[in-house]
């Protein structure tokens, strides 16, 4: 399991305590985008992630925060998150992506979706081993080797910083399905090529936003 740092406040957390010290509206957004229940489980705060993942993602701001304040023991009166809405939806609100960050993210998941494929076995006539030793052509076509550059194009629209929940989300995702496929040991080299810059940069945004590996975390 990759541990995360949560970002928040400005600042990027990896207790609760840090979170408490640094709890403001921007939960909401993390809970809703999932990124909340990823940070709990990714750092096996169990019971908290419990309690979120039985949160109604449907409620109203102020009852979602009231929520998540008692989950995390903030204390903090109902006209205190009132205004506390109320500040944060003039100042920033929870503000629709633009149209280059959803095209980005929608180029990452197609990538997911094309590494997935690629990588899932369920296609025994395009494998790479046999196809290479008859001379035939790599086994990848040309929309999904598309596919794979345009990742790297949209991972560096987002970049920097990456501050939107739902593209933090994407990249997340689209980690497994890549290990995977530059981990085959029967994967033709134009298919890993294809890759290793999606590799590159998708360690760059992971970095940006605060992943690292358990093994290297200091509190792992």
């Amino acid at each position: 399991m990759i541990k995360f740092d949560l970002p928040i406040d400005g600042v990027k957390v990896a207790t609760l305590g840090g979170l408490q010290n640094h709890f403001t509206t921007e939960v909401i957004e993390h809970f809703r985008s999932g990124l909340l229940t990823r940070w709990l489980r990714a750092r096996g705060f169990d019971s908290e992630l419990a309690s979120v993942e039985a949160l109604k993602s449907g409620d109203n701001e102020a009852t979602t925060l009231a929520q998540l304040c008692h989950i995390f023991g903030v204390e903090a009166e109902n006209d205190a998150i009132a205004a506390a809405i109320a500040e944060a939806t003039g100042i920033r609100g929870i503000r629709p992506d633009t149209a280059a960050q959803e095209n980005a993210i929608e180029a990452i998941r197609t990538a997911t979706q094309v590494l997935t494929h690629l990588t899932s076995g369920e296609v025994p006539q395009q494998n790479p081993v046999l196809a290479l030793s008859r001379g035939e052509a790599t086994p990848i076509s040309d929309d999904e080797a598309a596919a794979i550059d345009k990742a790297v194009d949209a991972i560096g629209v987002l970049l920097p910083p990456i501050a939107d929940m739902t593209a933090i989300v994407a990249l997340d995702e689209l980690r497994e399905p890549l290990v995977a496929l530059l981990n085959m040991d029967d994967i033709s080299r134009e298919v890993k090529e294809r890759g290793m810059p999606l590799a590159g940069a998708l360690v760059a945004a992971l970095t940006a936003i605060g992943y690292r590996n358990a093994d290297e975390s200091g509190d792992a």
